[in-house]
């Protein structure tokens, strides 16, 4: 700081206010923050933030816990995430966790670390760690925001309407004429399997659908299972269903492949919708999608995050409440659904 104060026949005050983004709060103009910012770029000096840290006591470092990284809709989450914090003076330390040990040890460095906050992303830990987890970001002031991850996690979530994507689903179908309309459900007991599934039965009975026993099929997420369940219910020779809504895109892609196997068209003899999670772009027929904010879901998931620390930092303003925040879902129609046939005009 000393050399670029020199160079610029500053005071070494002014340079640290610039270089520690103080500048307009010390009534330094925009022009001279430029003028310091070019110097100490030409010069060579970069800031160190470990010994900020050690002043300050506060580590310019936020954590993120993630599971399953090679997901695609995993990694536009956290291209979101990624983004958010290139926006900030902070670092991102991530830590691809899966089952009890991984879980602790990651919790273990970021507390050791000192991290400003924790970011969790499609993390479902079980219960006894999450009972830890909770008293552990407590005990040390560090705030938690929770992206697609279980609800027992404390602090703020970030979540996508997933219920009225179901009813966005399901109106789109029935406005086409379809009466015949099944979903093909995951096993588990993620909230978000459990609002898509009531979505679904709400909008149908609201519009005067009839429920019956095979409305809902469950199936493990397991590809080769879901491919039986699915070929199960569109090989049935009466009240094959003429339209299906699927958990995922997975599932649609599986619908698709099924159909053309027993020789079903997809549009003419059997529609398909379902949520988009990376594959439906590229499927034959393109699916009809609900699409999710996935990297808005990563930008607000640290927004919340930096709004939490900046009020803890802050001793004389309250707390940030943890919160709920819901990001509406948008319905893109692909080349997967038409209108109902007429009976008895299958091409199979």
């Amino acid at each position: 700081m000393t050399d670029v104060a020199k160079s610029l026949g500053l005071s070494r005050v002014t340079v640290s206010a610039v270089l520690n983004n103080r500048h307009r709060k010390a009534g330094i103009s925009d022009e001279t923050a430029v003028k310091v910012k070019e110097a100490a770029r030409e010069l060579g000096y970069f800031r160190n933030d470990l010994a900020m840290a050690m002043k300050s006591g506060h580590n310019l470092v936020i954590g993120a816990m993630v599971s399953n990284l090679a997901t695609a809709w995993v990694g536009r989450i956290l291209s979101g995430i990624l983004q958010g914090t290139r926006e900030s003076e902070y670092l991102i330390k991530l830590e691809e966790v899966s089952g009890p040990q991984a879980e602790e040890a990651a919790l273990s460095r970021f507390i050791g670390q000192r991290v400003a906050g924790i970011l969790c992303c499609n993390f479902h830990p079980e219960e006894e760690f999450v009972a830890d987890f909770a008293r552990t970001t407590s005990r040390y002031s560090v705030p938690v925001v929770t992206v697609s991850s279980s609800p027992s996690l404390p602090g703020s979530r970030i979540l996508s309407d997933d219920y009225s994507g179901s009813a966005q689903a399901v109106k789109h179908l029935w406005e086409l004429g379809h009466r015949n309309i099944c979903y093909i459900n995951g096993m588990g007991k993620y909230d978000w399997i459990r609002d898509r599934t009531q979505g679904f039965l709400d909008a149908l009975e609201q519009l005067g659908g009839k429920l019956r026993a095979d409305t809902v099929v469950q199936s493990p997420f397991d590809a080769n299972e879901m491919e039986a369940t699915v070929r199960h219910l569109l090989g049935k020779k009466r009240s094959r269903p003429t339209a299906v809504v699927c958990i995922n895109d997975i599932a649609g892609a599986i619908c698709l492949r099924v159909a053309r196997s027993l020789g079903l068209d997809v549009p003419g003899d059997l529609s398909v919708v379902c949520y988009e999670g990376g594959v439906a772009a590229y499927t034959d027929p393109p699916l009809t999608v609900v699409r999710q904010p996935f990297t808005e879901m990563g930008l607000r998931c640290v927004k919340e995050l930096l709004a939490m620390i900046d009020m803890n930092r802050d001793a004389a303003r309250r707390r940030k409440k943890p919160e709920n925040i819901v990001l509406p879902l948008t319905f893109q129609p692909g080349s997967s659904t038409a209108a109902c046939p007429a009976r008895g005009a299958s091409r199979r």
